[in-house]
């Protein structure tokens, strides 16, 4: 394998690593894990009419992602909460859709298969710098809002009193969260990037005492998660965004299994 092709792996790799263990954090802290699925399958129809129509799969992914937040948004506003219906309604009705537009044209069914599942090898220069735009952006919330966002998940009253524009700072963080689902299905897949967002931000929970060990702990998390799937798929040649996600759903059962046991001996 080229030399070239595994240094834009790594590096997209850390890129995801680290800003999707960022923004899931937040989204389950929100309670709003399953968002990351429903707006990674909604994104297929663009993705499919970026193939479908010869533009980019990537602008494609990213204002369908937009577009799908924009209807869960409405429909938030509307019943004050993101209902197990409306997600699988918007889930659902993307991958279909998807799916039609798809068996229209047979380059691309063939190319939506890399889109389902990931191919983190195969991710190009346009892919880096959308890693890279998510990546400063992830930070930046987390410098101005951050705080704010803890204390409308812990305490709503409270930050209302405090004048926190709450309708705001959620909408912002479900804008940044599509865009970083956007960039993360050509490497991990729709099928696999709600779990890429909220699996590190699980095991930060589960080894931690406070936010700030567990933002350290999803990072270090994620970060162990990407790299070790990926030299498992450069050792065994096995698909990449699969092998990530495998790798830490055995993480979070090691990392539960030892608190269990460990409490026993205490």
């Amino acid at each position: 394998m080229e030399l070239n092709v595994v240094q834009n792996s790594l590096l997209i790799a850390a890129l995801l690593a680290v800003e999707g263990s960022l923004v899931g954090v937040f989204l389950l802290l929100r309670r709003y894990s399953l968002l990351a699925d429903t707006l990674a399958h909604f994104s297929l129809i663009g993705i499919a009419m970026g193939i479908f129509f010869g533009f980019s799969s990537l602008f494609g992914g990213i204002v369908a992602a937009l577009t799908g937040a924009l209807i869960l948004e409405t429909l938030r506003q509307k019943e004050n909460a993101f209902t197990d219906a409306n997600l699988a309604l918007i889930s659902a009705g993307g991958l279909s859709l998807a799916i039609i537009l798809a068996s229209l044209k047979g380059e691309v069914w063939q190319s939506l298969g890399q889109y389902l599942f990931g191919s983190l090898l195969f991710v190009g220069k346009q892919d880096l710098i959308w890693a890279l735009f998510t990546f400063f952006g992830v930070l930046l919330f987390m410098l101005f809002f951050s705080r704010h966002l803890l204390l409308l998940s812990l305490d709503p009253a409270g930050a209302k009193s405090q004048g926190i524009k709450g309708k705001f700072i959620e909408l912002f963080l479900m804008i940044l969260a599509t865009l970083v689902i956007a960039g993360g299905i050509q490497a991990v897949g729709a099928m696999l990037t709600g779990a890429f967002l909220v699996l590190p931000a699980l095991i930060g929970i589960e080894l931690s005492r406070s936010f700030t060990e567990v933002i350290i702990w999803a990072i270090t998390a994620s970060v162990v998660m990407a790299g070790v799937g990926l030299f498992i798929t450069f050792l065994l040649n096995l698909p990449p965004g699969a092998t990530i996600v495998a790798n830490g759903v055995l993480i979070y059962i090691l990392v539960v299994l030892g608190k269990k046991f460990g409490r026993r001996r205490i």
